[in-house]
């Protein structure tokens, strides 16, 4: 952790899974979000990895999300510029922070978004029948010392149960690993609200919900048990009980109840760890930076950057550019950087308006009130 500080991260990025948590959230305010054929033109990938410098799974997934999106409120862009300082001159706590975090870095657990971003299998209408099934087997065995007539009894019942759990434990089998990553994110929410900080506002936040992270995480231990660090004869009483007493589908059908009723604080809770974790990628991404500074919003029909620079450029020619009150038409032969010099403005414009950093020395831009919303003149849109 402490080697790839200020440094890229070079890894295979999968952006289908990546982009997951973005998919989910995107319909809820299309406006305010980066196009894709803006994305693309200013190959806005390549960007995003150059930024992600976080350790989990949840930390790239949010990052994403958050550089197709332009926040409006300035005091929200200005708390998050202030996060990324405080990171920075902050190394024991961030250090801290990412060991935590560095549990979620495993490609499973992109597919949480899953479970708690969209409808979950509800509880089935005759549910009662399966605790009935999972104690008749257990009841009947019992009596077999009494009488071994009941073993005629108790036969037909593992047989059915050995059914059921073949049937309806395949439809829900893909969730048992999405329920185990939750569990762990679960688990490393606990971990953080546990640390002795009262200045980051995520921990602030994880710790007023750490009483639910336990209580959830207790509900859903037998779906996430590890039976690769158990013994074999614990390891086979629990497949036993799966099978015969269908412990996993009861387990599984009183969790995702549970999981479903609480959908809005499982939200929570993902987005104050990505939020934590990709504020300290982006910290960790302007250490290589030659320099960079916030956008500053204004009312003034003004647009004034200093020495704007293009981040995927090896060595970048700077520019500077200064707009009152009009348009600008730019001229220049063939190869002379025109496109460059507009993409520049371009990619800078979402960096200013979601993450709060300009790549340049300073950065002006015109706030521009429609109706209710309140958007950038730089905006793609515009």
């Amino acid at each position: 952790i402490r080697n790839q500080w200020g440094k890229e991260i070079y890894k295979e990025r999968k952006f289908d899974l990546i982009s997951l948590y973005h998919k989910f959230i995107r319909e809820t305010d299309n406006e305010r979000l980066v196009d894709e054929n803006t994305w693309n033109d200013l190959n806005m990938d390549s960007v995003f990895s150059l930024i992600d410098r976080n350790i989990s799974a949840i930390g790239s997934q949010y990052l994403y999300s958050l550089l197709h999106r332009y926040e409006k409120a300035a005091g929200i862009l200005s708390a998050r510029f202030n996060q990324y300082k405080y990171f920075s001159g902050n190394k024991n706590i961030r250090e801290r922070i990412l060991v935590h975090l560095h549990k979620l870095r495993h490609n499973n657990v992109y597919f949480i978004p899953n479970v708690i971003f969209q409808d979950v299998p509800k509880r089935p209408k005759f549910y009662f029948i399966f605790y009935l099934l999972a104690i008749l087997p257990i009841i009947s065995i019992s009596l077999i010392f009494y009488s071994p007539i009941f073993i005629f009894i108790s036969l037909p019942l593992v047989i059915t149960n050995i059914f059921v759990n073949y049937f309806y434990g395949r439809r829900i089998a893909g969730y048992f690993a999405d329920i185990s990553y939750l569990s762990t994110m679960l688990r490393v929410g606990i971990r953080l609200s546990e640390l002795d900080n009262n200045e980051i506002s995520q921990i602030i936040a994880l710790k007023k919900l750490k009483k639910f992270s336990v209580a959830l995480n207790k509900k859903i231990g037998w779906l996430v048990i590890d039976k690769s660090k158990l013994d074999d004869i614990t390891s086979a009483l629990i497949d036993y009980f799966n099978y015969f007493c269908l412990f996993n589908i009861i387990f599984f059908i009183h969790s995702i109840e549970y999981i479903s009723s609480n959908q809005k604080k499982l939200k929570t809770i993902y987005e104050l760890i990505g939020s934590l974790d990709s504020t300290i990628a982006i910290a960790s991404y302007l250490k290589s930076v030659p320099y960079y500074c916030h956008a500053e919003l204004n009312h003034d029909n003004n647009i004034d950057v200093k020495s704007i620079y293009h981040p995927l450029l090896e060595n970048p020619v700077s520019n500077s550019f200064h707009i009152h009150n009009k348009s600008a038409l730019i001229t220049g032969s063939n190869m002379a950087g025109k496109t460059t010099f507009i993409k520049t403005m371009g990619l800078n414009i979402i960096l200013g308006r979601s993450i709060s950093i300009c790549l340049a020395k300073e950065a002006r831009s015109e706030e521009r009130r429609v109706g209710k919303e309140c958007r950038s003149r730089w905006s793609p849109y515009h």
